[in-house]
């Protein structure tokens, strides 16, 4: 083979595995971009669930000040029991 065939011959089989490359990188990229975009939205509805757990804890502090461990007891006997409960309907959620 004459030296001109192989250098031609490379640069053929060169040109084919860089696209081949450059298209599983972007394949690649896009599952990247998607999984990034799964943790974005776990960690939004992680944050709001710690804002209400936040808010749930002032509110037993404020309850354990006002009415002492007594209204520790009767809040948590209603939680329990699912009278201090509020259900979401469709159009809360």
């Amino acid at each position: 083979m004459d030296p001109i065939m192989k250098s031609e011959f490379f640069f053929f089989v060169a040109t084919i595995a860089v696209g081949v490359l450059t298209v599983l990188c972007a394949v690649a990229l896009y599952y990247v971009l998607r999984i990034l975009n799964d943790v974005r939205d776990i960690s939004r509805k992680v944050r709001g669930e710690t804002v209400k757990i936040t808010d749930d804890i002032e509110e037993f502090r404020e309850i354990v000040k006002e009415e002492g461990w007594p209204g520790v007891y009767q809040t948590l006997k209603k939680f329990v029991s699912g009278k201090g409960r509020t259900r979401k309907t469709k159009k809360d959620a």
